[in-house]
């Protein structure tokens, strides 16, 4: 919860806080942030195009 994640040693990024457009590593697979849906986050494969949809809390690597 993000209640708790305050009191973590390692703190990682979530999806909340990534702006739309961003691109982001999941499981070694490149996503693209779009818009939000009702709670979830409707995200991009960029290998194959597909739509997934990611929780919020989602823990993410940021491509640089």
């Amino acid at each position: 919860s993000l209640t708790l994640s305050k009191y973590d040693e390692i703190k990682k990024l979530k999806i909340l806080n990534l702006n739309r457009g961003t691109e982001f590593v999941f499981n070694n697979q490149i996503f693209i942030k779009e818009e939000k849906l009702r709670k979830r986050y409707r995200c991009i494969n960029k290998k194959n195009n597909k739509v997934y949809f990611f929780h919020p809390l989602a823990e993410i690597s940021v491509l640089e």
